[in-house]
C-alpha cells in the first residue's frame, strides 16, 4: 500500500515567529524583506533564547553593515560587544566564495572561542560601480548567479583587546582564504589552455 504524502513542512523561523511580530511592531518593509532573506533556511530553535526585541535590533545592525560599499575583493568585517547580546558579534560581507565559513571557524577554534549562533545567507544584490549598495536582487530562472556572503556569527563575549586581535587575525584568515581561491582560478585557468595546447597538437 502506497504511504501517503505529508503535507507538514518544517517553517523558517521567519515564518513561524517574525513574520507575525513584525507586523504588529509595524517593522519598515526594507527591514521585514532581509529579515526574509537573511533567516531562510533557519529553524525556530536557533533563535529559542533570543528576545523579539534583541532580534530587531540585531537585524538593524546587520542590514547597516551590508548596506555599506562592498568593492571587489573588499572583505568588510566588524567584531563588537552590543548591549542586546551577551556575546561576541563577528560580522562579515565579501563577494561569495569557497572556505570562507570553514576559514573563520578554524580560526576560532584555534583560539579557543567558542560559537553559539552562526547565520550565513549568500545574497544577490545589485551595487553601484563604486560598491553603494542599490538594492536586493530576486534570483531569475537562467540568470548567472553572483553572491554576496554575508556572515553573522555569535560567539564568546570578548573584551576590548580581544575584539582588536579578533578582527585582525580574521582579516588575516579571510585574506589567505582569498589568496587562495584566487590561485587556484588561476591554475585550472592554465590547466585548461595547456590541455586545450595539447589536444591542438595531437591533431
Amino acid at each position: 500500500m502506497p504511504k501517503e504524502k505529508s503535507n507538514y513542512t518544517l517553517k523558517t523561523v521567519f515564518e513561524q515567529r517574525l513574520k507575525k511580530l513584525f507586523t504588529q511592531k509595524k517593522v519598515p518593509q526594507e527591514l521585514t524583506a532581509f529579515a526574509e532573506l537573511f533567516f531562510a533556511g533557519v529553524p525556530t530553535a536557533e533563535l529559542a533564547h533570543h528576545q523579539d526585541e534583541d532580534i530587531i535590533l540585531l537585524l538593524k545592525e546587520a542590514l547597516t553593515f551590508f548596506k555599506q560599499p562592498l568593492k571587489t575583493k573588499q572583505i568588510k568585517l566588524e567584531t563588537l560587544n552590543p548591549s542586546y547580546s551577551k556575546h561576541t558579534l563577528l560580522i562579515v560581507n565579501i563577494h561569495d566564495q569557497p572556505f570562507l565559513l570553514d576559514s573563520i571557524g578554524l580560526e576560532l577554534s584555534r583560539r579557543g572561542v567558542d560559537i553559539h549562533h552562526t547565520f550565513h545567507p549568500v545574497l544577490r544584490t545589485n551595487r553601484a560601480e563604486n560598491g553603494d549598495f542599490i538594492a536586493f536582487s530576486p534570483l531569475k530562472a537562467g540568470q548567472p548567479v553572483h553572491g554576496e556572503s554575508f556572515i553573522l556569527i555569535e560567539c564568546d563575549r570578548q573584551n576590548t583587546e580581544g575584539l582588536k586581535e579578533l578582527k585582525k587575525a580574521l582579516k588575516d584568515t579571510i585574506g589567505l582564504a582569498q589568496n587562495v581561491v584566487h590561485d587556484f582560478e588561476k591554475l585550472k585557468e592554465k590547466m585548461h589552455t595547456t590541455t586545450k595546447a595539447l589536444r591542438h597538437a595531437r591533431s
